[in-house]
């Protein structure tokens, strides 16, 4: 399984080159969705995936075979999500 010392690793990259406002942000918020995915499914492996995207790209998101997907937002006064 992950390690939470493998896992600060491999959100340092992902988050590397955010606005230093949002990078502290958007890591914790991983940290906790991958803890609590983890404890939910048992699963030994989860892939972080980060995408800036613009409006409707949900489509996209039915085109694959991932077994299950935890999807988050964040807008910049933008509401609602698409």
């Amino acid at each position: 399984g992950t390690t939470l010392p493998s896992l600060h690793t491999a959100l340092s990259a992902l988050i590397r080159g955010l606005p230093h406002t949002l990078a502290p942000i958007i890591a914790e918020d991983a940290v906790a969705i991958t803890r609590w995915l983890v404890a939910l499914t048992g699963a030994p492996e989860v892939t972080l995936q980060l995408e800036v995207v613009g409006w409707n790209k949900c489509g996209r998101w039915h085109q694959d075979n991932y077994v299950g997907r935890v999807a988050v937002t964040y807008g910049d006064g933008v509401p609602g999500t698409w």
